[in-house]
């Protein structure tokens, strides 16, 4: 069996082509968008607290460092695909609530790693709000989503 620290070396090679072919591929119909996504956050694919990566305190020890920063990316990339600058204002709507059944799962993945104790972890996690569609997303749900923010920034 191959492990992921094996493969992570080789995957960055390759990780910006990937991400920006699947990219190319879900702009056809942005709201495939979320179920990509929803894939990445699937625990097989990302590490959660009850995986190997985490600390018994719970929060992710940074032993995927390279692995997480990579998922980070990717998901920041996609997120920003959701919306266009042509778009009007029903097809942004309707392609930011294509991707709120996967929302919960991806704020509890970024507070998770904003508050690792891995400073590149937290790094690439705190990113995603300079992405303007994210940010958007965030103001939406901000009575549901600001205090698991609020508490994974204070920790």
């Amino acid at each position: 069996m191959v492990l992921w620290r094996d493969q992570t070396p080789l995957i960055g090679l390759y990780h910006e082509a990937m991400v920006k072919c699947i990219g190319e591929l879900v702009s056809a119909d942005r709201t495939l968008i979320g179920s990509v996504i929803g894939a990445l956050l699937h625990p097989d694919i990302w590490p959660t607290e009850g995986s190997k990566s985490s600390t018994s305190s719970g929060r992710g020890s940074g032993a995927n460092t390279p692995k997480l920063v990579l998922l980070l990316h990717e998901v920041d990339t996609l997120v920003g695909l959701l919306r266009k600058k042509d778009d009007t204002e029903d097809q942004i709507e309707s392609n930011l609530s294509s991707f709120d059944a996967y929302f919960p799962s991806l704020v509890s993945r970024l507070c998770l790693c904003i508050s690792s104790d891995n400073s590149r972890i937290s790094e690439q996690s705190l990113q995603m709000f300079r992405n303007e569609t994210f940010s958007a997303m965030v103001r939406r749900r901000l009575k549901e989503v600001g205090p698991q923010f609020i508490r994974a920034l204070c920790r």
